[in-house]
Order: structure tokens, then sequence, then C-alpha cells
């Protein structure tokens, strides 16, 4: 992804590795307040099911994807 995401930037490269450098730091600093809150149990289950949706989501689009270019 990230030389996919360069690739796109040729013209401003250094920026773009700057700016994808900071995403991780800067989602990091948003979840890690966000991890005490709440039962840990509730806040685990919730986590697993917002993953599992998002896998079945991504799946159902690549097929969905795979399926139309084969025609």
């Amino acid at each position: 992804s990230t030389s996919l995401g360069l690739d796109l930037e040729r013209s401003h490269n250094g920026s773009a590795s700057a700016i994808m450098g900071f995403l991780p730091f800067l989602a990091g600093s948003i979840v890690s307040p966000l991890v005490g809150l709440g039962n840990l149990i509730h806040s685990t289950a919730i986590a697993i099911v917002i993953c599992c949706l998002l896998s079945l989501f991504f799946i159902i689009l690549a097929v969905k994807r795979t399926v139309g270019t084969e025609a």
C-alpha cells in the first residue's frame, strides 16, 4: 500500500511519505485513550464483531469485482 500511495504522488513523494508515516501515530494517539473506556468484555466483543463484519464486506466486494471482470 505504501508503494501504491507513493506512486500516485510522484511529484510530491517526500510529502506523501511524511504523511503516510504520520498517520499511524495519529491513529494511535486517538485510539489509546479509548482503550480504557467501558467494560473489557463488551468492548472486545464489539471490536471482534465489527472486524468480522468489515472482513465479510471486503471479501464480498472483492468477489464481486473479480466476478465482474471475468465476463
